[in-house]
């Protein structure tokens, strides 16, 4: 689940943490970078409040 966006507020946020904790489900960041369609985000703007290794392993452990 997408816990980590350029769309969602701090509230939001905390929100999917504790849903996706409750459920036992992956965590992923994504900013939304779209290019010129939306040049006020940054690629790789968007923080995940240092669960970058969670988010890592997680990844790794889908693509084996």
């Amino acid at each position: 689940m997408e816990v980590y966006s350029s769309y969602h507020d701090a509230d939001m946020t905390a929100f999917y943490e504790r849903l996706t904790a409750d459920l036992k489900l992956g965590r992923t960041v994504g900013s939304d970078f779209h290019g010129k369609i939306k040049p006020d985000i940054r690629l790789g703007s968007e923080s995940c409040n240092g669960h970058e290794n969670e988010i890592i392993e997680f990844l790794e452990d889908v693509i084996e």
